[in-house]
């Protein structure tokens, strides 16, 4: 959602904000070409965590993400890196819409 993403970039810019990066992008196959990140969350669910999430993360970096299928009880999991292993604590269950590819035009 492009006004979303504009809006946000406006108040972190109007709060002083400097260390996030807002994008309107396919974020089905992460951000290759940036990173490593701090923190990744995804606000879609993939059947399985997918390594490239994984592998754009810092040393000591986390990623929050919903985990299952399509049609069902998801888990919302936190992966803290570790190294080069990881440790999942899973917060709770939840139910979003599965990982779409594509840019989203509107609301």
């Amino acid at each position: 959602y492009k006004t979303l993403a504009e809006q946000a970039r406006q108040r972190f810019e109007a709060l002083g904000i400097g260390n996030v990066i807002v994008r309107h992008a396919d974020g089905s196959g992460g951000l290759p070409n940036e990173g490593p990140f701090d923190r990744i969350v995804a606000w879609a669910a993939f059947d399985s965590l997918p390594r490239f999430l994984l592998d754009q993360l810092s040393s000591g970096g986390i990623v929050i993400a919903p985990i299952g299928p399509e049609e069902g009880e998801q888990v919302l999991a936190k992966l803290t890196k570790v190294g080069s292993r990881f440790e999942r604590e899973d917060i709770g269950l939840v139910r979003l819409q599965p990982i779409l590819r594509g840019v989203a035009a509107i609301i």
